[in-house]
């Protein structure tokens, strides 16, 4: 699998109605530039210089537009469509790479993430089908109209595929993102896990309640990093699906959940190097003092009291 260090029809008749006499409407590239959806460093900066070209063609249609200097608005669109393909290129790599190292066929569960990746590529024949449309209009104002709602299938068409390679890089695990009903590419918010795709023949590993939960100190400020949550146990495999490095992994049953993380550390800086060497997208550094978890913020309170 790819490596995890490095989110209807009746929605696109809105925003086709939305974009019809104004400019774009929905803007998801200061998401992109930053997000981590599995790309590494290399390709984030083909992302950030696409989006350096976004800036000037808007720049160039925006004076075209004022002069009504046709083949300023057509090389300005050019220059927009051709950022929005490098980033849909990149995320294409990336899918299909992840895709290949999923089982074969893929599980139900993984049905959202294929319809997304599918939604996506209509969309894109959509937006081409639009921006031919917008070069043989001859009237420039409605043939910019035509050209940013190509321009918005587009954006739609690159958020479905970084949330179609999202949920490919959680695999085996279901997280819950809110997605089904807006155009926010994600949060950064810790997402617990929903469920587990099963294994055929798997076996869980033996545990006992008190060994698990016998791991955290019952007194002082602890700190750990949870690196995943389920209302029931993972089997090895699936565990290692998640986390395939050499960090000791333990769990804890709490608040009817299974939680697995690193540690626990004495020290929030010890933790925070921890959660960047390891760098999985889904961990999040929690805290416990006597056992009893406690915010972040107040933990490193007390730790600055000792």
């Amino acid at each position: 699998m790819l490596n995890r260090k490095k989110r209807t029809a009746i929605i696109l008749s809105i925003f086709l109605v939305l974009t019809l006499s104004v400019d774009a409407q929905i803007n998801i590239w200061p998401y992109l530039k930053e997000v981590d959806i599995g790309i590494p460093e290399e390709s984030l900066e083909k992302i950030r210089e696409a989006d350096r070209h976004r800036q000037y063609a808007e720049s160039l249609i925006s004076i075209s537009r004022e002069a009504d200097r046709r083949e300023g608005i057509e090389d300005g669109f050019d220059e927009l469509f051709s950022a929005s393909e490098t980033v849909i290129g990149l995320l294409d790599q990336y899918i299909d790479k992840t895709g290949k190292e999923l089982p074969d066929p893929l599980p139900a569960e993984m049905s959202r993430p294929l319809r997304f990746r599918d939604q996506a590529d209509r969309y894109i024949e959509m937006a081409k089908q639009l921006k031919e449309e917008a070069v043989a209009t001859p009237d420039n104002k409605k043939a910019i109209s035509v050209f940013f709602m190509a321009w918005d299938l587009e954006m739609v068409a690159i958020l479905h595929k970084a949330r179609a390679l999202m949920l490919f890089l959680d695999f085996p695990v279901i997280y819950e993102y809110p997605w089904d009903h807006d155009f926010a590419v994600m949060s950064d918010e810790p997402r617990k896990a929903t469920g587990i795709i099963e294994f055929k023949n798997e076996v869980k590993p033996e545990t006992d309640a008190e060994t698990r939960n016998s791991v955290m100190p019952e007194t002082g400020v602890h700190y750990i990093i949870q690196i995943a949550a389920h209302t029931e146990e993972l089997s090895q495999r699936q565990l290692t699906s998640i986390y395939p490095g050499s960090e000791k992994v333990s769990v804890m049953f709490e608040d009817g959940w299974y939680k697995y993380f690193i540690g626990p550390f004495d020290f929030f800086n010890e933790a925070e190097r921890m959660m960047k060497a390891i760098s999985l997208r889904n961990a999040f550094i929690a805290a416990y003092h006597d056992g009893q978890r406690i915010s972040v913020g107040e933990a490193r309170r007390r730790e600055a009291e000792r």
